[in-house]
């Protein structure tokens, strides 16, 4: 606006939710620009429509895996392809090329694309989109290498305390079983996020119109040290919906070059009545001088651990979300 800076202040609101939301400053421009004009303060109230059609979203991602597995059943060789976009290449890192799994030869390729979208930060970015294809892809290599998914992780984690420690506090703790009636199904994923290792059991039943749903979900989680144990659970199972919410019924429609779903009639979100009326969340603590973040940790995990449940509920491999728009 011309002005020196010295004379520009900036009085912070403490108010949460934003969660990336705001990361463009498009609002704060507007505002900056429309007071200059009519030299008076004014205040800027976006309508909904307004805010979802000109604010920055999340980025897509796509991945492309290839193994090859030993006499053993485990893989010897791993190839992954992830396509992303250019503002955030570190995005396609997270729970993909710094995944845990001792497979001894591994290739990671990366593809730059654009588009006219404006993306940014979106809660665990990075995180939230490559773990459901990766986590994914571990439940389908241990089963064509005839391993139980839990048992596999556990195997291709030895040595790493922290996720052994969750690992086997799932295997224990959430009466782990993948022998259920049809129709029904039991998932897991474990997510490193924030220095943060969680863990998902995720209980699901779909019905034989394709209706999902989710009875239960077990969260495990190692932030090293905890110091308040409720607020740790509460940040556990509202990240968790935010994120299940998002992959199970948010999309962005785009027509023309215009985002179109604008508003909660044409852009649902979870409802009380969708979320699992069971979560239960275990602190399993290493407690050996390293300290993560409980904010946003379990929201990764979620829904692959509900895609993989999905799986052995149907026989169907949920490829891309919205899950809810799959065929079931």
């Amino acid at each position: 606006m011309g002005r020196d800076t010295t004379n520009v202040f900036l009085h912070q609101t403490y108010l949460g939710g934003g969660f990336g939301g705001g990361y463009n400053m498009d609002v704060h421009r507007q505002a900056a620009a429309i007071s200059a004009a009519v030299g008076r303060p004014v205040k800027v109230i976006r309508s909904r429509e307004e805010d979802i059609a000109q604010d920055s979203q999340r980025p897509p991602i796509w991945g492309t895996y290839k193994a090859s597995l030993g006499d053993d059943g485990l893989p010897e060789a791993l190839a992954v392809h992830v396509v992303g976009e250019e503002k955030f290449p570190v995005f396609t890192q997270r729970s993909n090329a710094d995944m845990p799994y001792l497979i001894p030869n591994r290739r990671h390729e990366y593809s730059v694309v654009q588009s006219h979208i404006p993306i940014g930060y979106h809660r665990a970015p990075g995180a939230n989109s490559n773990s459901f294809f990766t986590e994914q892809m571990v439940d389908e290599l241990a089963q064509a290498g005839g391993w139980d998914p839990l048992e596999w992780r556990l195997k291709l984690t030895e040595g790493h305390e922290p996720w052994q420690r969750v690992l086997k506090a799932m295997k224990e703790k959430s009466g782990w079983t993948t022998d259920m009636p049809r129709g029904e199904g039991m998932g897991c994923a474990i997510v490193d996020s924030h220095g943060t290792i969680a863990g998902c059991v995720a209980t699901v039943a779909v019905s034989r119109r394709g209706q999902i749903f989710i009875d239960k979900l077990d969260f495990y989680i190692n932030s090293g040290y905890v110091i308040n144990p409720l607020a740790a659970r509460e940040q556990a199972e509202s990240s968790a919906i935010w994120e299940l919410s998002h992959a199970m019924f948010g999309g962005l429609v785009i027509r023309d070059g215009r985002i179109v779903n604008t508003n909660f009639d044409s852009y649902p979100m979870m409802k009380i009545a969708d979320t699992p009326p069971e979560i239960d969340v275990h602190l399993e603590m290493s407690e050996d001088q390293w300290w993560g973040g409980l904010g946003e940790p379990t929201g990764p995990p979620t829904p692959p651990a509900v895609a993989n449940a999905i799986f052995y509920a149907t026989g169907t491999r949920i490829r891309s979300t919205p899950m809810a728009q799959a065929e079931l």
